[in-house]
């Protein structure tokens, strides 16, 4: 099961991806090597069972 939004942001961080903005409930990142991420949910929401 996937972890929580408020979790996977800082191991995103940590792998070195830069929040690139927001827009909703969606959360952009981008890694220097050109992966992006996109999060969405609200910070407290988790993945479904």
């Amino acid at each position: 099961m996937p972890g929580k939004i408020r979790e996977l942001i800082p191991e995103s961080k940590t792998a070195g991806s830069v929040d690139r903005g927001e827009k909703g409930n969606h959360r952009n990142d981008i890694h220097p090597k050109g992966i992006i991420l996109t999060l969405s949910g609200n910070s407290g929401t988790g993945g479904k069972p």
